[in-house]
């Protein structure tokens, strides 16, 4: 417990507390339910902003490269405001004046914080996944059901509508199947392996950046925690 220090002899103006406890879980708890709030309300404002600078109508939008590099400096940006300002929410309630203390009740709020948002994420995404799955599975029923009901006759339609419109087609297969040509399968290969290196391309950065963000953001929590720490109190041994 805090005690003016005026009481004291030789000391002025200070006050005195005891160290015994060393963290605060009620500082973490308020320090992180702040820092997703305030998430939550850049990102309302960020995608505000964003949304507000498309033009469906016109040619004045931004394209899908800019745009999403923006959204991606937005949230960065949005999370180490969030995780400072609940970085210091947590140090200053917990009460404890020594810095190492205010570090630290900051990087669990960035831990608790990092670890909810994960939660969130991974469960919004699995639902929609989950929906998307069942809606894909029931449209390809739908066509399985369909395809078969119209049986060869309406394949060999299609290679006849082939031929005709000058697309290279084998229909040597039985049931007038279409069969690519070896320089389709060839150039199908290619797009395969141009598209499956973009995708790992893209992965790759986004975790490289995405841990650099994170990282940062266990630097801004640590930062608002050590200086929302009190200050100009004495530690009691």
């Amino acid at each position: 417990m805090a005690v003016d220090s005026r009481t004291l002899s030789g000391i002025d103006h200070q006050a005195v507390v005891t160290a015994g406890r060393r963290i605060s879980w009620g500082a973490v708890f308020a320090g992180t339910a702040i820092a997703l709030v305030v998430q939550v309300l850049l990102a309302m404002l960020g995608a505000g902003i964003g949304l507000g600078t498309l033009d469906p109508a016109g040619a004045g939008s931004p394209d899908a490269a800019t745009f999403g590099t923006g959204a991606a400096i937005w949230w960065a940006l949005s999370m180490l405001i969030a995780l400072y300002v609940g970085g210091w929410v947590a140090g200053h309630m917990a009460g404890i004046p020594q810095k190492a203390d205010g570090v630290l009740h900051g990087l669990v709020v960035w831990a608790l914080t990092v670890l909810l948002m994960l939660y969130l994420l991974t469960s919004t995404l699995g639902g929609v996944i989950g929906g998307a799955f069942n809606v894909l599975g029931n449209a390809a029923g739908q066509s399985a059901q369909a395809a078969a009901a119209a049986g060869p006759n309406a394949l060999g339609g299609l290679v006849e509508r082939a031929r005709e419109a000058g697309v290279p087609v084998d229909a040597a297969r039985p049931g007038g199947a279409p069969v690519l040509t070896d320089q389709q399968k060839a150039e199908a290969a290619q797009k395969a392996r141009q598209a499956a290196d973009t995708a790992a391309k893209a992965g790759s950065h986004a975790g490289i950046w995405g841990s650099l963000a994170l990282l940062l953001g266990g630097v801004a929590a640590a930062l608002g925690g050590s200086s929302g720490r009190p200050k100009g109190v004495l530690v009691a041994r």
